[in-house]
């Protein structure tokens, strides 16, 4: 038994050992000789700086730039270690009682250099790293490049300009490979490509000139056709960043958010908030008395510029109101969904114009249909009315209707889409075009002719549920949609 015990002994202490011979040999701890008998001096410096310092294969815990002092005389060999380089190895001879200096350049050895390769669909786009022009053209091989991150970017008329960082090693060949993106009809617009902050809008309208957008989660958003910028509503006093609903009337910018009324004027907003209305607002218009009428699930209401008033009637169910209009003669048209309030049973939409204190429901054949909600108006150059009506409760299927300004009896159906589908809004384009957003995409309407259908399939949307379209005053469409960005459409 006591002869076992000494065995338990000695094997920790040889682990011990072997330990601390493994670690001798692995770093350089210094020379075992008194620091008098040596006087050698070795400064080092290398080009990048942070390069490892090896003694003789074993690491001394230096980097460059360094001094290391009490040197033995005599030669040395000493290596480089630096992240994405080949080891520099190279000897010096330290003088006794002086200082030796040394110099490297890493990015000197063409052991050290790395290549990119530069590739686009189309080719022949110009190649820019870091921001500086190459002076070639896609396909082409970029040699003698410096090991570290670069940013290499092609740009070709009428694509857009595409970008990465790409990452080159010594000896090593790295590849950018692009699809640039064709700006000759549709930009798209997103987190990913842009500094936009979010991929969620519910509108878009032009406002002096510049594009302005109505964002969830992040307030206001401009686009002055180079930088994005955000304008944050909780200067107002409101927790709600989602904005609904935007409009452009005189010099002023609404914007309809968290059941108030702000109005915006070159940084200035003013915030008018009504209890009446519901939190989210389904449309916005105002008349040629500078009236802004609202329209949200609990009906109409009017800001006259100080005092808020709620229209009322006695005949018609004006509940869950989803679109208005003004129209000729400060007309207002409604449009109103069918909803299940006060009471059982559904009650059908209906399209019914105000004006002078009068109710009139129009005459149209969605008014035989049970139930029907109307969902978007817009006036044509030739102050036609369209409207978009959406059938049935559950297997919804839509329609485009376009009441003639010369008063046909009926209006004439242009499209009929039996699949569930919902407009969200019209835009009038000229040349008797009329597009529309939509939960399935972008449409353009003719009232004689087919109609253009857009989708992620055959276009750059990358987000098929459309939440709003303008057309601005250089007849470019911009289209907002729920979870793909912003998409510019140029006819």
């Amino acid at each position: 038994m006591r002869r076992k015990n000494k065995y338990y002994i000695l094997i920790p202490l040889l682990l011990l050992c072997l330990l601390l011979s493994s670690c001798d040999k692995e770093v350089f701890t210094g020379y075992e000789i008194k620091t008098e008998n040596l006087s050698g001096t070795l400064v080092i410096n290398s080009n990048p700086p942070g390069a490892s310092i090896y003694f003789e294969g074993r690491i001394s815990g230096f980097t460059t730039p360094t001094t290391i002092e009490f040197l033995q005389p005599g030669e040395h060999v000493i290596s480089l270690r630096k992240k994405l380089y080949s080891d520099s190895t190279f000897t010096v001879f330290i003088s006794d009682s002086s200082s030796t200096n040394v110099f490297i350049d890493l990015n000197a050895n063409p052991k050290n250099l790395g290549k990119i390769f530069c590739n686009s669909t189309p080719q022949s786009a110009k190649i820019f790293i870091n921001d500086q022009e190459t002076g070639f053209f896609t396909p082409e091989t970029i040699f003698n490049v410096s090991p570290g991150i670069y940013e290499v970017k092609y740009a070709k008329g009428n694509y857009r300009t595409d970008s990465s960082n790409i990452l080159v090693r010594a000896l090593l060949t790295s590849t950018y490979n692009s699809i640039l993106s064709d700006t000759t009809t549709w930009v798209d617009y997103s987190v990913s490509n842009s500094d936009l902050p979010t991929n969620s809008f519910n509108d878009v309208v032009e406002y002096k000139n510049e594009m302005w957008f109505a964002s969830n989660g992040y307030g206001l958003i401009n686009y002055d056709g180079k930088d994005w910028t955000v304008y944050s509503l909780a200067s107002l006093g409101t927790v709600n960043s989602n904005v609904n609903k935007l409009l452009v009337h005189g010099d002023d910018l609404w914007i309809c958010t968290d059941g108030q009324l702000i109005r915006f004027n070159d940084g200035i907003k003013n915030s008018y908030r009504n209890e009446f209305l519901a939190p989210e607002f389904n449309s916005v218009v105002a008349d040629d008395e500078d009236n802004i009428w609202c329209g949200s699930s609990n009906g109409v209401t009017m800001f006259d510029g100080t005092n808020w008033h709620s229209l009322q009637s006695e005949s018609i169910d004006l509940k869950h109101v989803t679109a208005l209009k003004i129209i000729n003669n400060n007309e207002l048209l409604i449009g109103t969904a069918f909803h299940d309030h006060d009471g059982p049973g559904y009650k059908s939409g209906i399209l019914c114009k105000y004006s002078n204190g009068d109710f009139e429901i129009l005459k149209t054949s969605t008014n035989i249909y049970n139930p029907v909600s109307i969902y978007c108006l817009e006036v044509d150059e030739s102050n036609n009315i369209w409207y978009s009506a959406r059938f049935g409760l559950f297997t919804a299927y839509s329609r485009i209707y376009i009441i003639p300004v010369e008063g046909s009896e009926y209006e004439l159906i242009i499209k009929s889409i039996n699949r569930p589908s919902q407009f969200s809004r019209f835009a009038s384009f000229g040349n008797g075009e009329v597009m529309a957003s939509s939960s399935r995409g972008f449409h353009v309407f003719k009232i004689l002719g087919n109609e253009e259908f857009f989708n992620t399939q055959n276009s750059n949307l990358k987000d098929a549920e459309l939440t709003s379209v303008f057309v601005n005053g250089n007849n470019i469409a911009w289209i907002t949609s729920m979870n793909g960005g912003v998409t510019k459409y140029k006819r």
